[in-house]
């Protein structure tokens, strides 16, 4: 059953603008006024629509004999015919409407005739209701005719999360479980308009699951998004990246976390999907339902914007324009291929502030515009980020900040190190070097030496000799023979 959609044909403004026009008609030609006011009416009133794809005949193919005489849905008396009979079966009087507003044409492979969209509009509920139920509707003139309704398009930025290809128990995971594990891992729900796991549709086949996981945000939970005032000091010697854009977070982890600071979150309700183990026993306390061959590895799954910068979360960037922030976290500013292994798998947001060690893979760019849509209400055009969100970012920070704080103690203490080892290699050295004079004193030291004057060339440095090539020192050897 096909359900008709009421649409409204004027906007509020548009009646109020309407109004004021017969208005001002009314004082200086009252006879056009009511004329133009009985024709405007019809626009007040609201319509009601549906979707209408027009397939042609498959045996219309170019090689067919009669194929310059199908009949074509671009030829406005052909449509008019089309209208004709569904003005006879929806038994509407004159009172009502009903057209035809063309929305497409797609060629068909191998036909000589196209696919036709439509969108009948009918002044009628009713009306509309028998054009669709009746069974003369269902052919005209060879086109099999099919109607249905387009699914409504959703507000906000989108964002997808690829959920295809993951072992046991996360392939098994329904809709309300990954939605547990990404808002623990940072995304706030009350920065989200609506959440699905993605679909294609076909008229007349069943819907395709498509692996994906359809997240979309508020437009005003991204306004600190983009490249826009993301340096300080620009223009200087000390010009740099300051502005971190912490949502949504790059990336969702799954399996193990390497971090043992990640247990207390754990513990805590956050990061679902993830379990801490020590390196020395890296299939340790693995989640319920993995595979044994699985346990022990970690899977990382971005989080990939829609027509937006991957980088920057900002309007896609010229085809010879780099991004700013595509050689670092845009959540906490650190520069990947500075880590040992590029950032592969890097997630501070999941306390794996470095990098692991298998090599990464390249994202598939994406820069087709996308428009945001229209908010429904007010709870969607605004954003207030929640308590449970705010909680929980404080406890990553607070855990960012201990790591961050224990690195740096470990950094500072191998330095020292290194310092003390150093200086100790220096003074063994200089003693070394103070036996070695007190055993062999300087040759030369003998006064007479220094009665040498200036006119006389000192003698060859035995040095110098050393570093004679075997040629020249042979050159030497004959000449003194001689």
């Amino acid at each position: 059953m096909i359900e008709v959609v009421k649409r409204e044909k004027l906007t509020e403004a548009d009646k109020a603008h309407a109004e004021k026009l017969i208005d001002e008609l009314r004082n200086e030609n009252p006879e056009l006024a009511v004329m133009i006011e009985a024709q405007i009416k019809q626009d007040f009133t609201s319509v009601y629509t549906a979707e209408l794809v027009c397939m042609p005949n498959e045996a219309w193919t170019k090689g067919h004999k009669r194929h310059s005489k199908y009949p074509d849905l671009g030829d406005h008396t052909v449509v008019d015919s089309l209208i004709q009979l569904f003005v006879e079966i929806s038994r509407m009087d004159d009172s009502h409407t009903l057209g035809l507003d063309p929305v497409s044409v797609l060629k068909v492979p191998g036909n000589t005739m196209s696919k036709h969209v439509f969108q009948v509009v009918s002044s009628s509920k009713e009306g509309l209701e028998n054009i669709i139920n009746s069974e003369k509707t269902r052919m005209f003139k060879g086109y099999h005719l099919t109607f249905f309704q387009p699914l409504n398009s959703k507000y906000g930025f989108r964002f997808q999360l690829n959920i295809q290809g993951l072992p046991l128990p996360f392939s098994k995971w329904t809709l309300s479980q990954w939605i547990e594990c990404v808002q623990s891992q940072g995304l706030d729900m009350s920065a989200v308009t609506h959440i699905m796991i993605g679909k294609k549709i076909t008229l007349g086949k069943a819907a395709r699951l498509t692996g994906l996981l359809d997240i979309y945000v508020k437009p005003a939970a991204m306004a600190e998004t983009g490249c826009t005032g993301a340096l300080s000091d620009a223009g200087t010697a000390l010009e740099r990246i300051t502005k971190k854009i912490t949502f949504p977070p790059t990336n969702i982890l799954l399996g193990r976390n390497p971090e043992s600071m990640s247990q207390d979150l754990i513990d805590s309700g956050l990061l679902k999907g993830q379990y801490y183990s020590p390196a020395y026993n890296p299939a340790a306390n693995a989640l319920p339902g993995i595979p044994e061959y699985e346990r022990g590895k970690t899977y990382s799954r971005p989080i990939i914007p829609i027509a937006m910068c991957k980088y920057c979360l900002g309007e896609p960037h010229g085809s010879r324009e780099l991004c700013m922030y595509r050689d670092i976290c845009r959540m906490c500013l650190v520069h990947l291929p500075s880590l040992q292994n590029k950032g592969f798998k890097h997630s501070c947001h999941n306390l794996i502030v470095e990098d692991m060690s298998k090599p990464p893979l390249l994202d598939i760019e994406r820069k087709r515009a996308y428009d945001a849509g229209t908010p429904e209400n007010e709870t969607q055009a605004a954003y207030i980020p929640s308590e449970g969100f705010k909680k929980q970012k404080t406890a990553l920070e607070a855990a960012q900040a201990a790591i961050k704080a224990r690195k740096a103690a470990e950094l500072e203490h191998q330095i020292l190190i290194e310092r003390q080892h150093r200086e100790a290699q220096a003074e063994a050295l200089a003693q070394q070097e103070q036996l070695l004079m007190r055993s062999n004193p300087t040759e030369g030291s003998d006064p007479e030496d220094h009665n040498t004057t200036p006119q006389e060339s000192p003698p060859t440095s035995p040095h110098r000799e050393a570093y004679m090539d075997l040629e020249t020192q042979k050159l030497l050897e004959y000449e003194d023979d001689i």
